[in-house]
């Protein structure tokens, strides 16, 4: 199944800085909480489509990304990753790509830009990972 974590999705920072000034306030949406999955043969992490719809996300962009079904157009989304339980340090990204990940039992993929804040060590004959920043 891969190396996975706990995960919630929240809007971005600066999205939440907005809704909070706005007269009067706007209620911050609830984090979407779920699974992650670290996906080295991701360049982008991606979050599920239904989380980004969930949590009202509005897209900045989109791209073409390569998926074992062919190329497809992907909107991405302005987003926070918080991992609760863990010493993994929440990250804000300004793109991540929405995926449609139903029915897969997760709603991140964490990819190659995430890793990019780590050194990561893998394991095999024990089966550990270990990320250190």
């Amino acid at each position: 199944m891969g190396c996975h974590f706990s995960v919630e999705i929240h809007i971005h920072p600066v999205l939440a800085q907005h809704l909070q000034k706005q007269e009067p306030p706007q209620p911050l949406p609830t984090p979407v909480v779920g699974r992650a999955l670290l996906d080295t043969g991701a360049t982008f992490t991606a979050i599920d489509r239904a989380a980004a719809s969930q949590l009202n996300l509005v897209p900045v962009d989109t791209i073409q990304s390569g998926t074992a079904d062919g190329q497809r157009t992907c909107p991405r989304y302005p987003a926070r990753l918080v991992f609760p339980g863990t010493s993994i340090p929440g990250i804000n990204l300004p793109r991540a790509v929405g995926v449609d990940l139903t029915g897969q039992g997760f709603i991140a993929l964490l990819g190659r830009d995430f890793l990019s804040r780590f050194v990561m060590i893998y394991n095999g004959p024990v089966g550990q990972i270990i990320l250190s920043f």
